[in-house]
C-alpha cells in the first residue's frame, strides 16, 4: 500500500514525464516519431499547445495518449474531449482512448467517459451539444482540467468563448488539433497567440512517406501524398491545407476560398429546379461528371473515366428515368455534342421506370459562348463562376463534402483580358501549374446556373406553363447556342 507521499511522488514523476509515461504505463510501442514526442512534452512548459498538420499525422493518435496521461497522473482531474461530429468523438478520439486505456488503471469506463470519483473523470461530447445546450461547458471547472479540441478549425468561435469560461484554474491546458481549411477563427488565430506552443507538421514530414514505408501504422504514407500531388494539384488550396498544414490565403484573383467552400456544407438552400449536369471527357485525364441539384442543394456528384460515349449517354439517361429531373443540361465542348445530340433525339420518347412519360427540358451549355453581361465577362464559363461562386458566398448553396470539388473550386483564378472583361484561368494554364482539369466545379457550375435560375415556379402546373431560358441563351432551329461574331476566351 503506498503513503500519501510516495503517490504524491508518482504523480509528480508522471506530471513531468507524459511520453515515459504513456510508454512505460500504457505500453505504446509507436510512441517514436519526434513531432508526437515535442507535442507531448509541450504540456510540461505550456499549458496551451495548437498542431496545425496534414491529413493522418497522428494529432487523434496524441489525443487519446494525452487524455490518458491527464487523467491518471493529475488527482482529482477532468479530461473535456469535443469536436464537431458524433464519429470524431466516439470513433476517433474515443477510439484511441478505448485502445490504449487498461484495466490496471482503474476507473468505469463507457464509451465516451471514464469516472474514477464523481469529481475525477473524462468525458467526450461534440460542440453540436455544447451550441444546443448552452453553458454546458459551465460545470466542468476542475482545479486540473484539460480541454481538447480536435478538427479544431470546424469549431464556431462561440464554443472556444465557452471553453475560455471554465480554464479559469491555475492548472488548466488546452490542446487544440486540425487541418488549417479556415483562413480564420480562434484556431487560426491561436497560431499568432504567444500563449499557445505551436507545431506545424507537413505531410511530408511523416516517417512512412520518408521510408516509402510502414513505420507507424495509420500516418501519411508516400503513396497518399503523391496520389493528392496527382488529384489536387501541389498548388491547390486542398493540398495546403490537407497535406501540408498550411494556413490558406485566399488569392486576389481566385473566386471562391476553401473555407467558403467548407462553410457551405452548412447553409439554408435555396429553392429551385431539379437539375443533372453533365461535363463529358473521354480519354485522357479528365473525367465525365454528374452533379445533381435540387435548388440550391446537391444531390450527388460522381465522376467516370476511360468510357466510352456510349457507356456516357447511357448513364444519362438511367439516371433522367429514375431521378425526377426537371432539366438535363450538358456542356457541348469537344466531347459533348455528340451526346447531346443523342440525347436530345432519345428524351421526347423517354419514360420513367414506371412507364410514365417524362417532361424534362434538355439544355446545352457551352463555358465559351456569349455572356448576359459582355462588359464584365468574357464567356459565359466566366460568367457562371462568378455568379455560382457568390450564391455559394451568400449561403444560397449548399455543397455536399466533396474535397475534390472544393479544391477544383478553390484553385480557379480568373484574368482581364485587353478589353477590361474578367476571363476564367484556361484548363491548359491549370494544367501548366499542375492541377487537374475542373471536371467536378465545371458540373457544378452548370448545374447551379440553371437550379437556382429566376424562373423557377414551385407549383409543376404554373411550371408548365412557364416559359423556361434559363440564361436567355438565343438558340438556333438545332437548339444550339448562337455565338456572336466577336472574339471568344476559351
Amino acid at each position: 500500500m503506498q503513503t500519501i507521499d510516495e503517490m504524491t511522488q508518482n504523480f509528480k514523476a508522471a506530471q513531468q514525464n507524459p511520453v515515459g509515461w504513456c510508454r512505460e504505463v500504457l505500453g505504446v510501442k509507436t510512441l517514436t516519431w519526434q513531432g508526437h514526442i515535442d507535442i507531448l512534452n509541450a504540456f510540461t512548459t505550456h499549458k496551451k499547445v495548437s498542431v496545425k498538420s496534414g491529413h493522418s499525422m497522428g494529432k487523434d493518435f496524441i489525443s487519446g495518449l494525452l487524455s490518458l496521461w491527464f487523467l491518471y497522473s493529475f488527482p482529482e482531474s477532468v479530461v473535456i474531449t469535443t469536436a464537431p461530429t458524433a464519429r470524431q468523438v466516439e470513433k476517433i478520439v474515443w477510439g484511441e482512448i478505448h485502445k490504449y486505456w487498461q484495466a490496471k488503471l482503474g476507473g468505469k469506463v463507457l464509451s465516451t467517459s471514464i469516472e474514477i470519483l464523481p469529481n475525477w473523470y473524462a468525458l467526450g461530447f461534440t460542440t453540436k451539444d455544447a451550441n444546443q445546450m448552452v453553458g454546458k461547458f459551465q460545470g466542468f471547472k476542475s482545479r486540473n482540467l484539460l480541454v481538447i479540441v480536435t478538427e479544431a478549425q470546424a469549431v464556431d468561435d462561440s464554443i472556444y468563448e465557452q471553453i475560455d469560461g471554465i480554464m479559469t484554474s491555475d492548472n488548466s491546458y488546452l490542446y487544440l488539433a486540425g487541418n488549417p481549411t479556415r483562413a480564420d477563427g480562434e484556431f487560426i488565430r491561436s497560431f499568432s497567440d504567444p500563449s499557445f506552443k505551436t507545431f506545424t507538421y507537413s505531410a511530408y514530414e511523416s516517417p512512412n512517406y520518408i521510408a516509402g514505408k510502414e513505420i507507424i501504422p495509420g500516418m501519411a504514407s508516400r503513396a497518399w501524398v503523391e496520389h493528392m500531388e496527382r488529384k489536387w494539384g501541389k498548388e491547390s488550396p486542398m493540398f495546403k491545407a490537407r497535406v501540408l498544414g498550411e494556413i490558406l490565403k485566399q488569392s486576389a484573383n481566385s473566386l471562391i476560398s476553401l473555407e467558403s467552400c467548407y462553410k457551405s456544407l452548412n447553409a439554408m438552400p435555396t429553392k429551385g429546379w431539379r437539375v443533372l449536369a453533365v461535363d463529358p471527357a473521354r480519354y485522357g485525364d479528365d473525367y465525365t461528371a454528374f452533379v445533381s441539384m435540387q435548388g440550391g442543394k446537391m444531390i450527388e456528384c460522381e465522376t467516370e473515366h476511360g468510357k466510352p460515349t456510349p457507356e456516357t449517354e447511357g448513364k444519362i439517361l438511367a439516371k433522367l428515368r429514375k431521378g425526377h429531373y426537371d432539366i438535363v443540361a450538358i456542356d457541348e465542348g469537344a466531347m459533348g455534342a455528340g451526346i447531346y445530340d443523342h440525347i436530345d433525339q432519345v428524351l421526347p420518347n423517354l419514360k420513367d421506370i414506371n412507364g410514365n412519360s417524362l417532361d424534362i427540358r434538355l439544355v446545352p451549355f457551352n463555358f465559351g459562348s456569349s455572356p448576359q453581361d459582355k462588359v464584365q465577362f468574357a464567356n459565359l464559363g466566366t460568367e457562371s463562376y462568378f455568379k455560382v461562386c457568390n450564391q455559394i458566398e451568400q449561403g444560397m448553396i449548399q455543397l455536399a463534402d466533396d474535397g475534390d470539388l472544393f479544391a477544383q473550386l478553390s484553385a480557379r483564378k480568373y484574368k482581364f483580358n485587353n478589353k477590361g472583361q474578367m476571363i476564367l484561368e484556361s484548363k491548359e494554364d491549370l494544367k501548366k501549374r499542375g492541377l487537374p482539369s475542373p471536371d467536378r466545379a465545371d458540373a457544378l457550375v452548370m448545374a447551379c446556373s440553371l437550379s437556382l435560375d429566376d424562373g423557377f415556379v414551385e407549383n409543376k402546373k404554373e411550371r408548365e406553363e412557364t416559359e423556361f431560358d434559363a440564361h436567355n441563351i438565343e438558340t438556333d432551329e438545332f437548339g444550339c447556342p448562337v455565338i456572336e461574331d466577336i472574339e471568344v476566351y476559351a
